[in-house]
């Protein structure tokens, strides 16, 4: 996990879980996910600009975005919590 980096993988335009995250699901055989590696600071503008947009791709999206900035904020807590420990 990179501090300054985020990785969302999401299921592509025009499918059943369109913007949403992949997770460990497997995807059907023809279909690639929309993968964004971002900045922190990117991912946050870009969740903030979907989360206006009229796209249900795009609003599912930022959804997942934000979601994946939440645990990622939160393997940082965690993982300063335990070096505080030390």
């Amino acid at each position: 996990m990179s501090r300054y980096r985020i990785q969302v993988d999401l299921w592509p335009w025009h499918t059943m879980f369109e913007g949403r995250r992949t997770g460990d699901v497997l995807l059907l055989p023809s279909t690639e996910p929309v993968s964004l590696d971002l900045e922190i600071a990117d991912a946050e503008l870009l969740a903030a600009e979907w989360a206006r947009a009229p796209s249900a791709f795009e609003q599912e999206a930022s959804r997942s975005i934000k979601a994946a900035l939440r645990e990622r904020e939160d393997q940082i807590a965690q993982e300063n919590m335990a070096h505080a420990e030390e």
